[in-house]
C-alpha cells in the first residue's frame, strides 16, 4: 500500500461508528483520508475484509457496509427508515439542498414558524413531539454524528456544511420503493 497504512486506524475509527468519510468535507483531514482511500482502495478493501468489514464507495463518500445476518435485518431496516425520514425532512424544507450547501439552525426554525405543512408533517414523523425546536436539535445532532453535516463558525454564527455523504441519503431515498399492498 502506498501511504494508506498510516490511516487504517483513523479510517476504521470513523467508519466503524457508522460515519462517512466524504470527499466534500469542510475538514481537511477527512478529505485527506478520502483521497488516501481512493488512491489505495484495493488495499483498504482487503485490509477491512480481513476484519469482516465491507468498504463501500458511493457518490463522493466511503462507508462500511455489513453482511446482514437474519437477526440484524430489523435493525438495518430501522436505520434505512431513519435515513429516508431524514431525507424527506430535508427536501420538504429545501428541495434543492445538496453537498456543499450551508445553513443555520435558524433556517429550519423559520420553516416551522411560517407553518410549512409538508415540513411540519415530516418533522413529526421523525419524532412524535410537539416541540419542533427539540426535534430540529435532535435532527442536527444525528446529521452531525453521522458525518452528513459538519458544524463551523462564521462571523460568530453557527452554521452547518452539507458533506457529500448527503448523496447516500438521496440515493437511499431514490432507490427505495415502497409498495402498498392494499387493493
Amino acid at each position: 500500500m502506498k501511504t494508506g497504512a498510516i490511516y487504517k486506524k483513523q479510517v476504521y475509527q470513523i467508519l466503524s461508528k457508522g460515519k462517512f468519510i466524504s470527499q466534500a468535507s469542510s475538514d481537511h483531514q477527512i478529505r485527506t483520508y478520502y483521497e488516501n482511500i481512493q488512491q489505495n482502495e484495493g488495499a483498504y478493501r482487503s485490509y477491512f475484509a480481513e476484519e469482516g468489514l465491507i468498504l463501500d464507495h458511493g457518490r463522493g463518500y466511503y462507508q462500511f457496509c455489513y453482511d446482514t445476518e437474519t437477526d440484524n435485518v430489523v435493525s438495518a431496516i430501522l436505520v434505512i427508515k431513519k435515513y429516508i425520514t431524514i431525507f424527506s425532512i430535508l427536501i420538504a424544507w429545501q428541495d434543492s439542498i445538496g453537498p456543499g450547501d450551508t445553513f443555520q439552525k435558524k433556517d429550519l426554525l423559520d420553516a416551522v414558524n411560517i407553518g410549512d405543512e409538508d415540513f411540519l408533517r415530516e418533522l413529526t414523523s421523525y419524532a412524535k413531539r410537539d416541540n419542533y425546536r427539540d426535534i430540529i436539535n435532535d435532527l442536527i445532532v444525528t446529521l452531525r454524528n453521522d458525518g452528513i453535516i459538519e458544524k463551523f463558525i462564521e462571523n460568530d454564527t453557527e452554521k452547518f456544511y452539507v458533506t457529500s455523504a448527503y448523496n447516500y441519503l438521496e440515493d437511499l431515498y431514490n432507490n427505495t420503493k415502497v409498495y402498498n399492498e392494499e387493493p
